[in-house]
């Protein structure tokens, strides 16, 4: 049985291992999974804000020098990379020491959110990039490219380039098939993002400050009482990385883990602020009501992201700062509907449009031979 090394920044979750269709691979290749977040975040205590339960079983290291001791001497046939680092970082380097082919997965969304001197700068860096290609040996990098935009062409220049969709996508593909449940009631979804609790917003403690969860959740309740007398049924799909303990300061909703597809697939409305699950409502062209709130602030980059969002899709969201003036009016006036936008934020971010909707376990079956 052929063996796939899985390098992991993060420490990885079922949820990960679904999503990743992990659970059908694992039957066809041996997985090992090396997790090297203890040698990104030394002075972070890990295990504190990513707990055990549900946490898939991988090697951990905490130096460098044990890494490189131990894929030195691991026998693998593909890599598939989830670092997220550059090719000039030591990790990436000591994988292409292996002589195996690297699999990226390139899911670059960055330049919907850059100004214009900074396209500039990543155009011309392209251009140079490209013709620096040219006289360097072929690499064994592979990327599995998800949608049409210049960041993804950038990341997978010179890779052996797929022409595929998101891990969002792929999921929806291998699920496509469930049944709509019989629903008596209108049916709205929040996508949590897990404002307050996730563990990835901790790591970038320098950038993020502390997230006021007790306003953010009285607001949002709030929304959710009246989206309930606007005859709405409510349901919370849960981050997976936040435990039912912390989610129980949410009200007026039924809070749902691990069934985000199936719940986006059979609701009416998806109200979000910032999730990668927005793919879904996308692909399933639904309603969406994006929710703005000043407890977004302590993350600068969720704050930007939601800003430039609204301009893409020439639509301001709902802002629940002042719950007094909420309205079904407002609500209304907020709500995003399926349209040429949705079809453009799926071309460029989501599915390429020379995707031949081929899941990653056939397309990785066919790169490790």
């Amino acid at each position: 049985m052929k063996k796939i090394l899985i390098v992991t920044w993060v420490p990885m979750y079922s949820w990960d291992y679904k999503r990743l269709d992990l659970q059908n691979l694992k039957k066809k290749f041996h997985i090992i999974i090396y997790d090297v977040s203890k040698i990104y975040f030394k002075k972070i205590n890990l295990k504190k804000i990513y707990k055990n339960k549900n946490l898939i079983k991988s090697l951990k290291f905490s130096n460098i020098k044990d890494f490189y001791k131990k894929i030195r001497k691991q026998k693998i046939d593909l890599i598939i990379n989830l670092t997220g680092v550059k090719k000039s970082n030591f990790i990436y380097k000591e994988m292409k020491k292996k002589n195996v082919k690297i699999l990226n997965f390139i899911d670059a969304r960055d330049l919907f959110y850059f100004v214009y001197p900074k396209k500039l700068y990543y155009f011309l860096r392209y251009v140079l990039k490209k013709i620096f290609i040219n006289f360097k040996k072929k690499a064994k990098e592979v990327s599995i490219v998800s949608g049409k935009n210049f960041m993804n062409n950038y990341f997978s220049l010179g890779h052996e380039k797929i022409n595929s969709h998101s891990i969002n996508y792929d999921y929806y593909l291998r699920k496509k098939k469930f049944l709509n449940k019989k629903k008596n009631k209108k049916i709205a979804t929040y996508l949590d993002s897990g404002h307050g609790f996730h563990p990835d917003y901790v790591l970038n403690k320098n950038t993020n400050k502390k997230f006021n969860i007790k306003t953010f959740s009285t607001k949002l309740n709030y929304l959710f009482f009246i989206l309930k007398k606007m005859g709405y049924q409510i349901y919370f799909l849960s981050h997976p990385k936040i435990s039912k303990k912390n989610q129980s300061i949410y009200k007026n909703c039924k809070i749902v883990y691990f069934k985000t597809y199936e719940y986006v697939e059979g609701s009416d409305l998806i109200i979000t602020s910032h999730s990668s699950t927005i793919d879904y409502p996308i692909i399933l062209k639904k309603k969406i009501l994006r929710i703005y709130s000043k407890e977004f602030k302590s993350y600068p980059v969720v704050e930007k992201i939601f800003m430039l969002t609204s301009k893409f899709f020439e639509n301001e969201g709902l802002n629940i700062d002042n719950i007094k003036e909420l309205s079904k009016k407002k609500i209304d006036k907020a709500i995003l509907f399926p349209g040429k936008k949705y079809e453009e934020f799926l071309n460029k971010f989501i599915r390429h449009p020379k995707s031949k909707n081929e899941i990653f376990l056939n397309i990785i079956s066919k790169i490790i031979g």
